[in-house]
This record gives structure tokens, C-alpha cells and sequence, in this order.
């Protein structure tokens, strides 16, 4: 059963006279059911197109920052290599200044507790804004940079202290004994032994180089040939005076020495005094050296030998 439709007026009361009034009819009136749902249609699509538009710049803006943490993390892992690379190169001169300058110049070496300098703690580098992960990583490259800092000005003055020492004792750096006398193994070494000749417990006041007959001989250090000469037990022989070191070098079972080497020569460290050979009270080709002081103490040569630097080695180092 449908009701007609009433054409009576609605009426409403007017806030002002508190009489009723007819009231005006609704506009929503004129459009129809269809053309309202055809509204709420529209509504709902612009709400859902708005929602789909916020949320796809959201995710650009989520991959945008995907792709700089990605590309940042790769920044950093690069930096890191570098750090790894500038970190091995501080290592050897370390090795360096341990092994080569402070033993050569007869100086302390810096100890371990000192080179392991320390660094800031974990709150010092402010990277509390960022992840717990992050953050990590990051303190982490900073301390190793920090640490790198304090290792190169550690280095840079021991440099400077080495090159002082240096300049200060200039004449007796380049005369002490310093690098091998031939190129071949040590084979023999300072101290009592059973002689291989005599078959008896002697004292051996020098080290052996096994080399053949021909090999070269050269000085350790700069200095004055002190003589030279043939003696039953070391056969043929040179000495060598380095007088601003305090020193005094032999080489003995030479087969030959050069005509140029004779009492009163100056010669340089690496030059060639002799050529190696069998001569003597030896039981095969061989080297004998010894290092002694001025007035003819016999030291152990191996102290002197620390820098196990090839003649050959020098020679190239030298004429760079």
C-alpha cells in the first residue's frame, strides 16, 4: 500500500517570535535518489583516489630512502676499506721505526701500550638520533679514525726525535757496522764452539757467512782500512777502522783483495774490500767477520746484524 504524498507545508518554529512558520523545502529534494547515490559514488572514489595517492607517495618516499641508506652504507663500507689501507700503512712504518730507525740509532723502541693509543667513549660522537644498528657502525668508523689520528702525530714525532738523533750523531751512524758483509747465510755464530779444524772447544770471535770462493766482501760501515795482511788462523784479511763509531771490522779467509785496498784507504759503507776464499784455518769457503771496539774487545757481530740488510739491498737503497 503506498500513501500519497502530502502536499501539506512542514512548519517550523521561528527562534525569534516563537510563532510557526512554513518551513522552506530541502534542496536534496530536487535531485533524486539516483543522482544522490551517483554523489556518494563520487565521494567514495575521490576519498579512496586520495587515500591511494597518499599512500603511493608514501612508498616513493619509503624507496627514496631505501636508496640513500643503500647508497650511504656503501659510502661507508668504502670509507672503511680506505681506513683498513691507511691503518696498514701507519703498521709499517711502525715496523719501520721499531725494526729499522730505533734499532739502528740504538734507541728505545715506543712501547705497545703507548702506540695502542686510547679513544673517546661511546657517548662522545653523538649518534644517539639514529638506530641502535647505525649507530654502532658509525661510532665504530669514528673511533678508528680517531685512533688513525693519534697514531700518525704519535709517528710524526717519533720521526722527528729519530731524525734529531740522527743529525746529532750523523758521523758515527755512517760509520757504525750496519748491514751484512757478503751476500750468503749466516752459518757460524759468536761464541764457544767445537773449532771444525781443531776438533777442540774454542771461543769464535766472529760469525760465518757460507758463500763461495769469489764472492764478494764489502765494508759494513764508512771507514779507514786499518791493514791488511795474511795470519795463520784467519788467512787472508782486512780491518777496518771506524773511528767516530768506536769500532774496529774484520774479514778474514779472503782468497784475493783488491789492489786499491791498502793501509790508510777511506771506504764506504757497501764498497767492496775483498773477495771471499778458503785461506787460513778453514775447513771450507766461507766468510769470517768480526766487529770489535777500539781497543780490541771482541763484540758479537749478530748485535750489529739486527738490520739483516743484503749488501745488494744497500746498494740499491743508496744510489736511489
Amino acid at each position: 500500500m503506498r500513501f500519497p504524498k502530502s502536499n501539506r507545508p512542514l512548519y517550523r518554529i521561528d527562534p525569534t517570535t516563537g510563532a510557526f512558520v512554513a518551513a522552506p523545502k530541502s534542496n536534496w529534494r530536487r535531485f533524486g535518489l539516483p543522482t544522490l547515490l551517483l554523489l556518494a559514488a563520487v565521494a567514495a572514489g575521490t576519498f579512496a583516489l586520495q587515500m591511494h595517492l597518499q599512500h603511493s607517495f608514501g612508498s616513493l618516499q619509503a624507496k627514496a630512502l631505501s636508496e640513500d641508506n643503500d647508497r650511504l652504507r656503501a659510502t661507508l663500507a668504502t670509507h672503511n676499506q680506505q681506513l683498513d689501507a691507511f691503518t696498514q700503512q701507519i703498521e709499517t712504518l711502525a715496523q719501520t721505526d721499531r725494526h729499522l730507525y730505533r734499532t739502528f740509532l740504538d734507541v728505545a723502541p715506543i712501547s705497545e701500550e703507548v702506540r695502542q693509543v686510547g679513544v673517546g667513549g661511546t657517548d662522545v660522537y653523538g649518534f644517539s638520533e639514529f638506530s641502535k644498528s647505525s649507530a654502532a657502525v658509525l661510532r665504530g668508523s669514528a673511533q678508528r679514525l680517531e685512533r688513525l689520528l693519534l697514531q700518525v702525530r704519535l709517528q710524526e714525532q717519533s720521526f722527528l726525535e729519530l731524525r734529531e738523533l740522527a743529525e746529532q750523531h750523523r758521523a758515527a751512524l755512517v760509520q757504525r757496522p750496519a748491514i751484512n758483509p757478503t751476500d750468503g747465510p749466516m752459518v757460524s755464530h759468536y761464541g764457544h764452539r767445537i773449532h771444525p779444524v781443531l776438533n777442540k772447544r774454542r771461543m769464535h770471535y766472529g760469525v760465518d757467512f757460507g758463500v763461495w770462493t769469489g764472492t764478494a766482501v764489502y765494508a759494513t760501515g764508512n771507514g779507514i782500512v786499518k791493514r791488511t795482511g795474511y795470519d795463520a788462523g784467519l788467512g787472508r784479511f782486512v780491518e777496518i777502522e771506524h773511528p767516530d763509531a768506536g769500532y774496529i771490522t774484520r774479514y778474514a779467509h779472503l782468497s784475493r783483495i783488491p789492489t786499491g785496498i791498502h793501509q790508510g784507504k777511506v771506504v764506504l759503507r757497501g764498497e767492496q774490500i775483498g773477495i771471499s776464499g778458503n785461506t787460513g784455518l778453514s775447513s771450507g769457503p766461507h766468510l769470517h767477520y768480526e766487529v770489535r771496539t777500539l781497543d780490541g774487545s771482541a763484540l758479537n757481530p749478530k748485535q750489529f746484524l739486527s738490520l739483516q740488510v743484503p749488501p745488494q739491498t744497500y746498494r740499491e737503497i743508496t744510489s736511489r
